[in-house]
């Protein structure tokens, strides 16, 4: 017996030389014929050489789960657990530095494998939940990066992983100025992926993220990362978010589809406000051929950077042009909703925009409307859009009302008014319950896109302008008006717009 075994060790080097020759070959069936040629007879090292190897394989080229190979590598996995548990029963002492690497090698080959085995993970945990203290900083966060994928292909095993991730946040709080970027950034995200938002982790890697990413460079999707996880933990530093938009604007066009889609997302919810920056995102994402699911995306994430510059409403508009049905695949009402919201407030701020620059500031009703007339898909979307827009009035930022009923102006044009009477009386009713607390200037600015509006809409222009005279008078002479009008510039307006009202105080 001492024999067989003596010769089995003896073996064994020549075994993990067969391995890696094979897999620098570059040939997955040779590769395979040496795993399997060999299985009976290796070691815990030519195991985890083995899943090693073929994780490092190119993608695509070696799938686990199915195809060639598929049955070997559950072989290779039963074997790998039957080593890994006689080891952890014989072993006095598992920590030592070659025993930790080889387990953070087998958890991330099992994880990049996309392995489902909760019993190899259950022996992992347990390796790792004595001897976590001795691992490196780059084995603790592979293996952190690890123990995340594998336990997201099974709900139940969160549970099982937890203890690791806390007991992982005390060291890393401790000795977060000593890791490397990379490593960081494969924390965080192994902590949101695990949706283990441990605030402890988060707040003491932002500040050294932040000042690592300044002094060196990291990758499209480091970056995409970063924005992802600790948009997705809740914590929006801004100082965090502004430098990972500030990397990454140089670099937008390296960033696959998926990793231009988080980045978005991820900065819009920091609330970063740089038109410049998102309408960049946009161009690299016209740029290349996207799914409509991430348009939509990509078009909520747009949707929800404030101010609504014109160059940020061009490129949503824009972005609506690839897509029939960009809303289709978001996922929540409330998404779908903020992206027409956003649609019909960008047509309206076009409109706008193209306003000013009209020789004349005083050009007819007739001139303005005609200005900036959308695109028939746009109109389109618009048209589908109605019954959503009408739900999400009362939601609507006080500024966003005339932005949208500007909108309408310049839809009125390409469409028989009456289509859009029922938008133009819910704006209408919804700028009359509002007309006590929205300031002058959107009061009178209403009035003056509403004057003209079908149906019973023009009706509410005498109560904007009534509330907006009843301001004036009732305020003392040298009071600053914050709205930016003084007692005569309302009643110009109040007459520009061809309305005083019949009741109440006049200017």
């Amino acid at each position: 017996m001492t024999s067989r075994k003596a010769v089995k060790r003896a073996m064994c080097p020549f075994i993990n030389k067969q391995i890696i020759a094979a897999a620098d070959s570059g040939s997955l069936p040779a590769l395979l014929s040496v795993i399997d040629e060999n299985l009976q007879a290796m070691n815990l090292v030519n195991l985890t050489t083995a899943l090693h190897r073929l994780a490092k394989l190119p993608p695509n080229s070696f799938c686990g789960t199915s195809g060639p190979g598929a049955a070997l590598l559950d072989q290779l996995i039963d074997a790998t657990k039957s080593s890994l548990s006689k080891t952890m029963a014989l072993a006095q002492d598992i920590a030592t530095s070659s025993r930790c690497q080889t387990i953070s090698n087998i958890a991330w080959s099992a994880a990049t494998l996309g392995c489902n085995d909760f019993e190899l993970l259950a022996i992992i945990v347990q390796y790792v939940n004595v001897q976590l203290q001795h691992f490196e900083h780059f084995e603790l966060s592979s293996m952190l990066w690890s123990l995340s994928t594998l336990s997201s292909r099974n709900p139940s095993s969160s549970l099982l992983v937890a203890p690791i991730f806390n007991k992982a946040a005390n060291l890393i709080v401790q000795e977060v100025d000593q890791f490397k970027a990379n490593f960081l950034v494969m924390i965080v995200w192994a902590f949101a992926n695990a949706k283990i938002f441990d605030q402890r982790v988060f707040v003491a890697v932002a500040p050294t993220i932040t000042l690592k990413m300044q002094r060196g460079q990291l990758s499209a999707r480091q970056l995409s990362s970063l924005a992802r996880s600790f948009s997705d933990a809740g914590y929006l530093e801004r100082d965090l978010f502004d430098q990972i938009a500030q990397r990454s604007a140089s670099k937008l066009h390296s960033f696959e589809e998926q990793e231009l889609v988080d980045l978005a997302v991820g900065v819009a919810c920091a609330s970063i406000t740089e038109w410049a920056f998102f309408s960049q995102v946009a161009k690299s994402a016209l740029s290349r051929s996207m799914s409509p699911v991430n348009l939509g995306i990509l078009m909520h994430a747009i949707s929800m950077v404030r101010p609504r510059h014109p160059g940020l409403a061009a490129a949503l508009l824009a972005l609506l042009e690839r897509s029939p049905e960009p809303v289709e695949g978001l996922a929540s009402a409330g998404a779908r909703d903020a992206v027409v919201v956003a649609v019909f407030e960008s047509v309206g701020i076009l409109h706008n925009w193209e306003l000013e620059q009209l020789p004349n500031a005083s050009s007819s009703l007739t001139q303005r409307m005609s200005v900036a007339l959308p695109s028939a898909r746009v109109l389109k979307f618009l048209d589908n859009a109605q019954n959503t827009l009408v739900g999400s009035l009362q939601m609507m930022a006080d500024e966003s009302l005339p932005q949208v009923l500007r909108a309408f102006g310049a839809l009125s044009e390409d469409r028989p008014k009456i289509q859009w009477a029922r938008l133009f009386d819910a704006i209408a009713a919804e700028s009359a319950r509002r007309c006590t607390t929205l300031e002058s200037s959107l009061l009178l600015t209403l009035a003056q896109d509403l004057r003209q509006a079908p149906g019973a809409a023009s009706a509410v222009v005498p109560l904007l302008l009534a509330e907006v005279c009843l301001r004036s008078r009732c305020r003392p002479a040298n009071d600053q008006d914050t709205s930016g009008f003084g007692h005569d510039e309302v009643g110009n307006r109040s007459n520009e717009i061809g309305f005083l009202p019949s009741t109440g105080p006049v200017c």
